[in-house]
């Protein structure tokens, strides 16, 4: 699945965990750069292994099972 409004991500994910890819980050490499993590859900929202860049033009989620 595809997030061109990166807002509604967290929110649409519910509580499904896989793999994200964050597109464009806003102050990443100039705005060009890109981030892949595992992500999970918790009672405070969704948590990256490494770092959540939520600020970005288009998130990908691929779910695991």
């Amino acid at each position: 699945a595809v997030w061109r409004d990166p807002t509604k991500f967290q929110t649409e994910l519910g509580n499904k965990k896989g793999v994200v890819f964050f597109w464009k980050i806003d102050g990443y490499n100039g705005g060009s750069g890109s981030h892949i993590d595992l992500i999970e859900p918790t009672s405070a929202g969704a948590v990256c292994h490494s770092h959540c860049y939520f600020t970005c033009k288009q998130i990908w989620f691929w779910e695991l099972r």
